[in-house]
């Protein structure tokens, strides 16, 4: 029987066919590039076969390694695949499930005790990350993002879509809140660092340069968290303020919602099929968006 190289090995290499790149197969696989590097010369060594050349500063794959990449990739679906079906045979199989920490925090983690209500068979074990990550590699049988739908390799369903709106607390300024939207320019003004101000005041029909009392935020939650605490008004995604909304811990102010242009999906590998886990959380999940757009809508 032929000694089969390690499947590190033949994941680096994969990785490296598809991107084309080390760089790119280190990023997907969370490594450096020198061990990627160090696998695909270990693996040609192995096969004493050249797999890749180089190509000015770039890589391309010799006919050999082109060759030898297609069959790879199609066989290492099949694993996936087989090792899915057998892990979805065990409902006590931990259900792994990632989310970007902004929406665990507002949206999902409030929500959480319905699901295990309703399953207390499941044993949910939730990273928060902000990262990209390869469906089916990871160990992550779902992952909640943000963005416009596409990720290579996976299926994504759109949850729910999200849009811009200006809050504050009940609290803000001793409750003398702002009126109109030229009142909010006095500030101190919230956003994070996708959206500026000066863009929604445009949609206001007012021309106004990005206003220099404005705190920035990389994280969408910790706007919303802000907001609550008093510290200004905030431009906010309408879901992750929509439970703080419902319970009065953030008033809506006047003016416009702008369309994010980005929405929420649950996103799955499109080679490996959902686990019983899987699936019974994604149904729920469906239903928790559903119930949460019918709420912004009313």
């Amino acid at each position: 029987m032929t000694h089969l190289p390690p499947l590190s090995a033949l994941r680096a290499f994969e990785s490296v066919g598809r991107h084309l790149s080390i760089s790119g197969a280190a990023r997907e696989l969370h490594l450096t590039h020198g061990a990627v590097s160090h696998q695909v010369k270990n693996l040609e060594a192995q096969l004493d076969v050249q797999l890749v050349a180089r190509q000015g500063r770039g890589i391309v794959l010799t006919a050999a390694g082109a060759a030898f990449a297609d069959q790879l990739r199609a066989a290492l679906a099949q694993l996936e695949s087989v090792v899915a079906q057998a892990a979805a045979q065990d409902v006590k199989a931990p259900l792994r499930i990632s989310a970007l920490p902004s929406l665990a925090a507002r949206w999902l983690l409030p929500r959480l005790p319905r699901f295990q209500a309703l399953h207390p068979e499941v044993e949910v074990h939730l990273q928060t990350t902000t990262e990209l990550i390869a469906m089916g590699r990871s160990g992550f049988e779902l992952a909640l993002r943000y963005g416009a739908g596409a990720w290579p390799g996976a299926v994504a369903e759109q949850l729910m879509e999200e849009q811009i709106i200006p809050v504050c607390s009940p609290g803000y300024r001793a409750g003398q809140l702002p009126d109109a939207p030229a009142a909010m320019l006095a500030g101190p003004l919230l956003r994070d660092i996708h959206v500026q101000w000066a863009r929604w005041f445009a949609a206001m029909g007012m021309e106004v340069p990005e206003p220099a009392n404005t705190v920035v935020y990389t994280d969408s939650g910790l706007l919303v968290q802000a907001a609550v605490a008093g510290q200004g008004v905030a431009l906010a995604r309408a879901v992750l303020a929509h439970d703080d909304l419902s319970a009065g811990r953030l008033i809506r102010l006047p003016g416009a919602a702008l369309p994010a242009g980005q929405a929420y999906y649950a996103v799955h590998a499109a080679d490996a099929p959902l686990s019983a886990n899987g699936s019974a959380f994604l149904a729920w999940v469906r239903s928790e968006a559903a119930a949460t757009c019918v709420a912004r809508a009313a």
